[in-house]
């Protein structure tokens, strides 16, 4: 085991720099986290699934630019060697950074993060836009677990709320790339959807339910508590008229909300 005292080598230095690098432009372009000057660990058993320096950050709201509080992950950008440095024109390692938006400060974002992290590193499937994985909640004293898995009949217990799925999207107001000396990434924002909102993207596309919820106001905010967006009559009609957009017509759609 290395000892505390002695010095790094150079390519442990340049690999620190390097993360540090991601971090100053998160801080640069949200804020301050919270608590000030910090970073969420997370950790792993089996070195198989860890990221190195994996972590969450947490942006309270920024008003009026921001009015989510906002988490995001950090170290799926980062590469592991000094060789694996790319053009500035091309993806850092996993080219995404993931992020959750809500309302109101919680915990449960952040083991959404991790959950993500370690999914990539044992399954080896890439999240991409528009893609959607099955996400539940189950209530645990004050807090919530989640779990990305699809709920199955053998279940003992039923899960918190009516989330069943999370659907992924860039995130809409920061949409040009964070560059570094390693190459670009950007991020990828989860947001949780019902099983009705879930089948409905499956049946016509992501990009036609995330301009539903734009257009509710629910935008890329996670609610695990709210009920699905077209039990108001309101947007279940607005529904019926966005089904009627090409793929084409609802992403021009989605854009133009994006941009208010």
């Amino acid at each position: 085991m290395k000892s505390e005292f002695e010095p790094m080598t150079d390519d442990e230095k340049w690999w620190e720099n390097s993360w540090k690098e991601r971090e100053y432009l998160l801080r640069k372009t949200f804020g301050e986290t919270y608590p000030p000057q910090s970073v969420f660990s997370f950790s792993w058993k089996s070195p198989f699934v860890m990221v190195p320096g994996g972590c969450g950050l947490v942006f309270p709201p920024a008003t009026p630019s921001r009015i989510s509080w906002l988490y995001l992950s950090l170290g799926l950008t980062q590469p592991l060697y000094k060789q694996e440095i790319h053009r500035a024109n091309v993806r850092s390692e996993y080219g995404w950074e993931f992020g959750i938006l809500t309302t109101e400060y919680s915990q449960w974002p952040l083991k959404v993060l991790f959950e993500i992290m370690t999914y990539l590193k044992e399954s080896k499937n890439r999240i991409e836009i528009g893609h959607r994985i099955p996400l539940l909640f189950y209530k645990n004293k004050d807090d919530f677990q989640p779990h990305l898995r699809n709920l199955e009949n053998a279940d003992e217990h039923q899960p918190f709320g009516k989330m069943r799925a999370m659907v992924f999207w860039p995130f809409l107001p920061y949409l040009d790339k964070f560059q570094t000396s390693t190459g670009y990434f950007g991020i990828l924002i989860g947001t949780v959807i019902t099983e009705e909102e879930w089948s409905m993207a499956k049946n016509f596309s992501s990009t036609h339910l995330l301009l539903l919820l734009f257009r509710a106001g629910i935008k890329q905010v996670s609610d695990i508590s709210r009920s699905a967006v077209t039990a108001n009559p309101i947007w279940a009609n607005e529904w019926e008229r966005i089904k009627q957009y090409s793929q084409d017509e609802a992403e021009i759609e989605l854009n133009k909300m994006s941009t208010r």
